[in-house]
């Protein structure tokens, strides 16, 4: 099942050929010609989600490791899971002045 990942790493050119190889060397067994039938209807041939929306080919960030880091770093500021509404304001105009001023110090 892992190399059905493997296919959001190759250039789009390549992910027709790909998924090919894939198939005529995966086994011939039930439950993974349903994950296939899944996978083609839901990620190769989907009208609601292109495969430039899955494929992280040449991206900068592949993962989402940047969303993670940014909430944990403001789950730390905020310090609870569900603050009220004016603390969450306090906390993200706080957030807003650190990004204003990392921007600056960076263009000068």
């Amino acid at each position: 099942m892992k190399i059905f990942e493997c296919m959001a790493y190759l250039p789009l050119e390549k992910n027709d050929d790909a998924w090919l190889i894939i198939r005529s060397t995966a086994p011939d067994e039930v439950k993974l010609a349903e994950f296939n039938d899944y996978f083609v209807e839901n990620w190769l041939d989907s009208v609601t989600i292109s495969k430039e929306m899955w494929n992280c080919h040449n991206e900068k960030h592949r993962t989402n490791n940047i969303v993670e880091g940014w909430n944990h770093k403001f789950k730390t500021l905020v310090g609870r899971s569900h603050p009220s509404t004016w603390v969450l304001i306090e906390k993200l105009k706080i957030t807003a002045a650190e990004s204003d001023h990392r921007l600056l110090v960076a263009l000068n």
